[in-house]
């Protein structure tokens, strides 16, 4: 991967909650592009893409999404033009040392890795405040 003109960062959060109203200074500030791979990959089913298509045959199975899959999603997110000028905060994703592996193999490294630690007591306080209606 073309290295980008900004910064690139994992964001791994403690307890898989979601912290976007905590990132969003840090990925505002350093003008970041903020990539969920939950949503990217919602978003490429959506749209009907080769990776997206192959994503949705094992959703609809009820299987997990297998890793080259979703690498696949994310190496072609992050060769945007958007993503090259600016950088990138990878949120949430890698989970697993089989996914860390899987995406360096690729040649995506993070010059930062930030693991969010949240207290339980944090973390369903959050679950109850930004839950859907």
């Amino acid at each position: 991967m073309a290295e980008a003109h900004g910064w690139q960062l994992y964001a791994q959060h403690v307890l898989q909650v979601q912290l976007t109203h905590l990132q969003r200074p840090c990925y505002l500030q350093y003008k970041l592009v903020h990539i969920s791979v939950g949503d990217l990959l919602r978003e490429e089913v959506k749209q009907g893409t080769p990776a997206g298509k192959k994503a949705h045959e094992f959703m609809d199975r009820g299987a997990l999404v297998p890793d080259e899959v979703v690498v696949e999603m994310v190496q072609h997110r992050l060769s945007q033009p958007d993503v090259q000028e600016h950088g990138w905060l990878l949120d949430g994703y890698p989970r697993s040392a089989s996914q860390a592996e899987a995406i360096e193999k690729e040649g995506i490294k993070p010059d930062v890795f930030l693991l969010i630690e949240v207290s339980s007591s944090c973390a369903a306080c959050a679950t109850c405040v930004y839950r859907d209606p």
